[in-house]
């Protein structure tokens, strides 16, 4: 498990569905990190 597991914040999906990074988490990203985006609700796939 990496350092900010469990750590999260709740984003929207935009209509051209864009995603936001909150300025707290993008501070140490740098070209080639990985991320983690989980689904979590009950729309369908």
């Amino acid at each position: 498990m990496g350092w900010g597991m469990g750590v999260g914040e709740r984003v929207k999906i935009d209509e051209r569905r864009r995603i936001v990074i909150p300025k707290k988490f993008r501070g140490g990203l740098r070209t080639g990190d990985s991320l983690i985006v989980e689904r979590r609700g009950t729309s369908s796939w």
